[in-house]
């Protein structure tokens, strides 16, 4: 009896083709990506609710613009940081790929859930999936934590999807390389090399973001380890379109023992590994309630157990200013910046710092404010950050605020004018942007007449101000906003009048 070898061939392809048929449906919805897509959409709508809450901009503000949401709210909603999850808040594994840091940001990792997540749900259901998927996430921020602890990275806010997504290509990456043999080589080539191209045009371009500007920080290690953990989980899955004989061997099982190893191990690194982290929301809560010897103490005592705590470096320098000790505050500062050279922040105090100490280190502070706007990004006189990442995210209002005074500092008044004006564009209602703008237009009508735009701008904001002093419960508030306004000369009859009315009633200066 003769056997054609190719009819067997043809008989196995047919037999597992309609094996897939019934295993994956073509017309199988994904079910689990909805259920994802609305968690991560919820988890969005109340992040920024909640800024609102805040006194921050309104909700909306979000969903119309690329700005980004602040970085406090999304912590106390379970946002990634390293110190955190050294003092055992593991939850934070989990939280913090549901949270987002603006529009654009959630957008592209829905994009990324449509077109992998609903690849990788076809190929292994609704439940497998959901496991794939969590898993390679928390598993992806476990290794973070471990490759973090070694190369003492700074304890930065981390949140996204993406993680979890470089996890769904890792799954893919991992089924390719366990079925190989039955994968057509050239089917396996060119899917391997469009995972490829993918994998490196995104870490690419997280490493140009990365170097553009150290305020919008893309993950790449979050991102790579997402990726390597997708790989190593992906093991303990067979897809629903194989057969069971196509998984196991000898090196599925290998490969398997050691991402449980490598698992138990990264659950061990957070458990034992003792807390080197900074109390630094302990201190923010002491300054807030006016305790600043506690505060102080929670400060040293961060820095006893970890003398390059750039947090805790920059709150016990600012204590130390706020009390007087212009040494102790000057020095603090300079460790927090040797501690993390790529945060703007340390440049501007440091040059704020050295500014109120007179002429003798006016060069060495303008020094300073030169090389924080080096790191935000400048302002030209035409409003437009000359940074490219402009396209890609709206800067913050406090950066705006405070690159607004360092051009001020640097006798750069149009820009400073300008940072001022995307301050009050974003918040209407800032008080310090509107004192700030009216303050500079005040005293540039000093050197120059100003134009019609300008001056209504000026009384503009005085109203403004004006407005919100007589709504404000809080008086001492008031007071302040309407001695500043009697300063401003040239902000029309009218306005002068009535700060001068203000001032007089009951309760005014």
């Amino acid at each position: 009896m003769t056997i054609n070898i190719a009819d067997v061939d043809r008989k196995e392809f047919r037999r597992r083709e309609r094996s897939t048929d019934r295993a994956v449906p073509r017309s199988a919805f994904a079910w689990a990506c909805l259920l994802l897509f609305l968690a991560n959409a919820a988890y969005y709508i109340v992040s920024a609710t909640l800024v609102e809450a805040e006194g921050g901009p309104p909700a909306m503000t979000y969903f119309e613009s690329l700005e980004m949401l602040d970085g406090g709210v999304l912590t106390n909603l379970g946002a990634y940081r390293h110190s955190l999850v050294e003092r055992g808040e593991y939850f934070r594994l989990v939280t913090s790929g549901f949270l987002h840091g603006n529009i654009l940001h959630i957008v592209s990792n829905m994009f990324g859930l449509l077109f992998v997540g609903v690849l990788v749900e076809r190929m292994y259901g609704f439940g497998r999936f959901l496991l794939l998927y969590l898993g390679s996430g928390i598993l992806g921020m476990m290794i973070t934590f471990c490759v973090e602890s070694m190369w003492n990275e700074p304890d930065s806010v981390s949140v996204g999807a993406s993680v979890s997504l470089f996890g769904l290509i890792g799954v893919i990456v991992g089924m390719l390389l366990k079925n190989r043999k039955w994968i057509a080589p050239y089917v396996f080539r060119s899917m391997m090399t469009r995972i490829f191209v993918i994998v490196a045009i995104t870490l690419l371009f997280g490493f140009y973001v990365n170097q553009q500007s150290p305020l919008f920080n893309v993950g790449n290690i979050p991102h790579f380890c997402g990726l390597l953990a997708g790989a190593m989980i992906s093991v303990f899955f067979r897809p629903v379109a194989f057969f069971r004989e196509n998984a196991g061997g000898f090196r599925g099982i290998a490969f398997a023992l050691a991402s449980f190893a490598l698992l138990i191990a990264g659950f061990g690194a957070i458990l034992v590994r003792p807390a080197e982290a900074s109390n630094s929301i302990a201190i923010e809560n002491a300054i807030e309630s006016g305790d600043l010897e506690k505060a102080e103490e929670l400060a040293m005592q961060a820095l006893e157990e970890n003398p390059d705590d750039w947090l805790a470096l920059m709150q016990f320098g600012q204590l130390k200013m706020n009390q007087g000790y212009l040494d102790d505050a000057e020095s603090s500062f300079k460790k927090a910046l040797k501690a993390n050279p790529n945060e703007p922040m340390t440049y501007f105090f440091l040059a704020h710092l050295l500014g109120n100490q007179g002429s003798l280190r006016r060069e060495e502070s303008l020094e300073y404010y030169r090389a924080f706007l080096g790191k935000v990004g400048r302002t030209s006189a035409s409003g437009e950050s000359d940074s490219l990442m402009r396209f890609l995210y709206q800067v913050p209002v406090q950066v705006h605020q405070l690159r607004g005074d360092a051009h001020l500092a640097l006798s750069e008044v149009d820009e400073a004018i300008e940072s001022y004006r995307a301050v009050v564009r974003r918040e209407p209602q800032n008080v310090l942007g509107l004192i700030s703008l009216a303050k500079t237009l005040n005293e540039l009508s000093n050197w120059r007449d100003l134009s019609g735009i300008e001056k209504s701008e000026l009384e503009r904001s005085v109203e403004t101000l004006l407005d919100m002093a007589e709504k404000s419960s809080d008086r001492k508030l008031a007071r302040q906003i309407v001695g500043e306004c009697l300063r401003f000369h040239n902000a029309g009859a009218e306005n002068i009048a009535r700060a001068q009315r203000l001032s007089r009633a009951p309760g005014g200066e």
